[in-house]
């Protein structure tokens, strides 16, 4: 493997345990990992893209430069592998010492929707109701691997493009020529 790689599959892993240590104290604070608590994290993505795209930089060959495309795939690469490993130990986590965890979560959501109802002042009430109804629904289909996984995933990934654009664009460097090519 690549150093590149290595260091993307290092931050990664680090910040998917940070996450997952975040997520971990928002339980014991008595909310949901799952729920509208989880964008206290929002800094993870944010952190993590950063240094990874900046220890890339740092270790790119000057004749190999460090372009912006690869730039923001080591970015995106990072916030996936962060959203996986946080994923499949938010889920073990859930399966095997808290079992609970989709209950806070549909109880912050009837809390979600009272709080609505109550400051709605009678509009968008069919908005409510259909937010009633797919919650409903959700409770049927109930927590798995593959929802709580990929929908770590996906928000790491969502996270991860402003900032891999906005850090590509600050480390990115050009090829250097050498006069012997």
């Amino acid at each position: 493997m690549s150093g590149r790689y290595k260091i993307l599959f290092n931050y990664g892993s680090i910040a998917g345990l940070v996450a997952f240590a975040w997520a971990v104290l928002i339980y014991l604070f008595g909310f949901s990992p799952l729920g509208v608590a989880t964008f206290s994290e929002f800094w993870i993505p944010i952190l993590i893209v950063f240094l990874s795209i900046k220890a890339n930089a740092k270790a790119a060959l000057p004749e190999n430069g460090y372009p912006f495309s690869r730039a923001f795939f080591d970015g995106i690469t990072t916030g996936i592998l962060t959203g996986l490993l946080k994923g499949m130990l938010l889920f073990v986590f859930m399966k095997v010492l808290a079992s609970d965890i989709p209950d806070q979560y549909y109880a912050e959501q009837e809390r979600l929707i009272a709080f609505l109802e109550r400051n709605s002042q009678g509009q968008n009430i069919a908005n409510i109701e259909q937010l009633k109804a797919a919650i409903e629904q959700d409770k049927k289909v109930g927590f798995g691997g593959y929802r709580v996984v990929f929908g770590e995933i996906n928000k790491y990934f969502y996270f991860a493009i402003p900032f891999s654009i906005l850090a590509a664009f600050i480390y990115k460097k050009p090829f250097v020529k050498n006069d012997n090519q």
